[in-house]
This record gives C-alpha cells, sequence and structure tokens, in this order.
C-alpha cells in the first residue's frame, strides 16, 4: 500500500510541471564568463601585483640568506667557537624567517584567490539571474553540466554583450 502512495505521489510531481507549461532552460559558459568577466579581469590583475610584491619580498630574504651562507663558508676556518656558533644562529634564525615568508605569502595568496574567485562569481551569478529574468529562463545551467544544448538556449554572448555595454559607459 505505502509502495503504491509513493508511485502515485511521484507521478504526480513528475506530471505537475507539464501542467504548468513548459520549463524555459538557458546555458551559460562560466568559464569563458569568468574569463571575459571585467571584474574577473581586475581581480586576477591585482592577485598579481599582489604575488609579484610578496615574491620581491622572498628574493631580499633570499639574498640575504645567500650572503650570510657565503660569508659563513668563507670565514669557517678563520672564526672562533663562539663566532661560528653567533654566525650559524643567525644563518638558521634567517633561513626559519624565509620558509615562515614563505608559507605565510603563499597561504595569504590562496587565501586571496579563494576570496577574489568567491566576490567576482557571486557578481556574475547576479548578471546571469538578471540576463534569465530579461530573457524569460526559468532554469540555467552551466554549460559543462549540459550533454546537449541548442545554440539559442545559450544566454553567454547576451551576457558578454552587457559587459560591453558597461565597459563603453565606463570609458
Amino acid at each position: 500500500m505505502k509502495r503504491a502512495i509513493v508511485c502515485l505521489c511521484l507521478a504526480l510531481f513528475a506530471v505537475a510541471p507539464l501542467r504548468a507549461g513548459a520549463v524555459k532552460v538557458g546555458i551559460v559558459q562560466v568559464a569563458k564568463l569568468l574569463a571575459e568577466y571585467p571584474e574577473a579581469k581586475a581581480a586576477h590583475a591585482q592577485l598579481q601585483k599582489d604575488a609579484a610584491e610578496r615574491q620581491k619580498q622572498l628574493v631580499v630574504l633570499s639574498n640575504e640568506l645567500e650572503k650570510l651562507a657565503k660569508e659563513y663558508k668563507a670565514h669557517e676556518k678563520t672564526w672562533t667557537a663562539d663566532q661560528l656558533k653567533e654566525k650559524k644562529y643567525v644563518l638558521q634564525k634567517k633561513d626559519e624567517d624565509y620558509e615562515a615568508l614563505r608559507s605565510k605569502a603563499s597561504s595569504e595568496i590562496e587565501s586571496m584567490q579563494d576570496q577574489a574567485g568567491k566576490e567576482v562569481y557571486e557578481k556574475l551569478k547576479l548578471v546571469i539571474i538578471q540576463t534569465a529574468k530579461d530573457e524569460g529562463i526559468d532554469l540555467v545551467l552551466d554549460s559543462d553540466q549540459a550533454i546537449y544544448a541548442k545554440d539559442s538556449v545559450d544566454l553567454t554572448d547576451k551576457i558578454l554583450a552587457k559587459f560591453a555595454k558597461v565597459k563603453d559607459k565606463e570609458k
């Protein structure tokens, strides 16, 4: 008896959308939109700038470390035991500082990428939703998830045109 009720409910849910009318489906090429989205480009440029800044800091510290290592090696035989111990400590401390900075820079860049990606995606999603509403679309899917779709249901070019209009207004 339970089985029959469950089957009946499933059948009713399956037929309900057909009675309400056809669902208009659209697709978007999210990867293409992200590549062309002006805010994504700006976020990427900022990330590159931040990464380059951190890389400069690492290069400076690496050069200092290399200089200390050369100095240690050059004077290894002439320094006293106390001098060697002190220089070795300084060298180890610089090496630890370098590794800590490298690790910190890497995690900061990764965190910034994640945050920027989320922000860009949320803004892009709003543009996609508005375009879907303007076009009377009920459901939008990423083209990577669709096995087949007619070109006529692809909203990507319409969204790219919106990007171009916004870009032209900014000029």
